[in-house]
């Protein structure tokens, strides 16, 4: 699955990016999160291109916050990088809708399951 991402020069991301679009497991769950919504539901896309268009703009959006000197919560208070925000705004958009595999209603608790046993895998490529 191509996801199109700029990474510019992060590595991190560029490696995290690399282990998504290599995942058959998380195109299938995003697939699936299509069929549940679109094909069952009548709603409007939630699959890989619904990832990553909110994926490209929530990174956007980070990336210009700070340019404009606003300091990510994890860089504040956790001593993580810029690098690091990244990479967790990135995952964030792109499991943001796999609870939908298992229902519409309460899909962001259900997604919190469905996520923690694929993340692992995404971050150690």
């Amino acid at each position: 699955m191509e996801i199109n991402i700029p990474v510019q020069k992060n590595q991190k991301l560029a490696a995290v990016v690399e282990a998504c679009e290599q995942s058959g497991e998380l195109e299938a769950l995003l697939r699936a999160s299509n069929t549940m919504l679109m094909d069952r539901m009548n709603f409007s896309d939630h699959g890989p291109t619904h990832a990553r268009i909110a994926a490209n703009i929530a990174l956007k959006l980070l990336r210009m916050l700070v340019a404009y000197g606003v300091k990510p919560d994890m860089v504040k208070y956790y001593r993580k990088t810029n690098d690091d925000a990244e990479v967790v705004t990135f995952l964030g958009t792109m499991v943001h809708d796999l609870g939908n595999t298992v229902q519409r209603d309460g899909h962001e608790d259900f997604g919190v399951t469905v996520a923690a046993g694929l993340l692992p895998k995404l971050l150690s490529p």
